[in-house]
């Protein structure tokens, strides 16, 4: 992984390498792919890292959100997943929430070239770790108290019915 690059920047290219190819999108499509398969090897190492044996700490998310942002980290485990929704060692609700992600076929040259960023890691850990960045990213996604106050102080009033009734207090 390049340190200095910033992955976040980099779009998750949806489409094939044969779209890519003949749209002249190929420049867009090997950025993406290099972003995914880096992706990839810093989920497989901080598992790695982290896992005791019986626990997977959720704060290994986080980093990972930050350095490759929620569309790709999300691309990459739903292309595992998908991939391997064989396996009777992920959970059910995970793996109907990587079929909520599209991910194109990508046969070229007689290769699967989704093949080169799904995650080799223990079905049953990185299942954990799947759980993990659902609620992190559901948590990044709810509003803070602080941004509910905010919307609601700069709502324009226009009058006494736009207020909220005090519990067992209705005109």
């Amino acid at each position: 992984m390049d340190e200095n690059m910033d992955y976040k920047a980099i779009p998750v290219y949806r489409e094939t390498s044969v779209y890519a190819r003949k749209n002249d999108e190929l420049e867009a499509y090997q950025a993406s792919s290099a972003a995914n398969r880096a992706c990839k090897h810093v989920i497989e190492e901080s598992i790695r890292e982290h896992f005791d044996g019986m626990r997977l700490p959720r704060s290994i998310v986080p980093p990972i959100l930050d350095t490759f942002g929620a569309d790709r980290v999300s691309y990459v485990l739903a292309n595992t997943l998908q991939s391997k929704s064989w396996d009777g060692r992920f959970g059910k609700d995970n793996l109907e929430w990587a079929q909520t992600i599209p991910i194109k076929p990508d046969l070229a040259d007689s290769i699967n070239k989704n093949s080169f960023c799904i995650v080799e890691t223990h079905p049953a850990v990185l299942d954990g770790f799947v759980r993990h960045l659902r609620k992190v990213i559901e948590e990044r996604s709810r509003p803070t108290l602080a941004d509910q106050l905010k919307a609601v102080m700069s709502a324009p009033a226009t009058g006494k019915h736009d207020r909220p009734k005090a519990y067992g207090m209705e005109r």
